[in-house]
């Protein structure tokens, strides 16, 4: 699937990309010296290059993945891509952190538990992916992927991306609006409670008006 890229904003400093990815929109917003140039075209197919690759390797939906075959003993870690060894890790140390609240191995209805590391995968792969995007010079960029998201800004000064909440219970309402220059963000709840919007300012949502700066 080709990637779409939005229409640029009236200041002429900010362009849009968003393509599916891991059963996902990926979206991304680029802004200073590299928003409209071939390196920021080149960067962005890179970014969806990684997380291709990662969907080969972690994808829970697709039969032929890396992680679904180490799952049914096909495999073992060691004959699995070395990346499936750190995110396993993060996984382990996410359970050991939470208490056990968190866990990268689900019940399943047959009473096994189901290797599912996409709780801690999705935000590896996004971390990893905006390292290219850091690599343009002079360029603000915020990715986001399902709610997963990376904000940089290449000089402090500059105006925050402002990240939009939605409410938990009414997708249509924001509860808050952070404004952010740079580093990770994730939903502080599970999958389908939250999700977050990465837009510059004014945030927006066609169907939700914006409070007051």
């Amino acid at each position: 699937m080709s990637s779409t890229v939005l229409p640029r904003r009236a200041d002429g400093r900010i362009e849009r990309r968003v393509e599916h990815v891991m059963g996902m929109p990926i979206s991304l917003a680029l802004r200073g010296r590299h928003a409209a140039t071939v390196a920021g075209d080149e960067a962005w197919q890179a970014v969806i290059t990684q997380l291709r690759r990662v969907d080969e390797i972690f994808s829970t939906y697709r039969t032929d993945s890396i992680v679904n075959r180490l799952d049914r003993g096909e495999l073992s870690v060691e004959e699995c891509p070395p990346e499936v060894a750190e995110v396993l890790a993060l996984g382990d140390e996410a359970e050991r952190i939470s208490g056990g609240a968190f866990s990268i191995k689900l019940p399943t209805d047959d009473g096994r538990r189901r290797l599912d590391p996409s709780g801690v995968g999705k935000g590896w792969a996004t971390q990893r992916a905006s390292q290219t995007l850091a690599a343009l010079d002079d360029t603000d960029f915020c990715l986001s992927a399902g709610g997963d998201m990376v904000c940089h800004t290449a000089d402090p000064s500059r105006t925050a991306w402002r990240i939009g909440i939605e409410h938990p219970l009414d997708p249509l309402t924001l509860i808050a609006v952070l404004p952010i220059r740079s580093g990770r963000w994730r939903p502080p709840v599970p999958r389908t409670v939250a999700r977050i919007s990465s837009t510059p300012e004014p945030v927006e949502n066609p169907r939700v008006s914006p409070p007051p700066p």
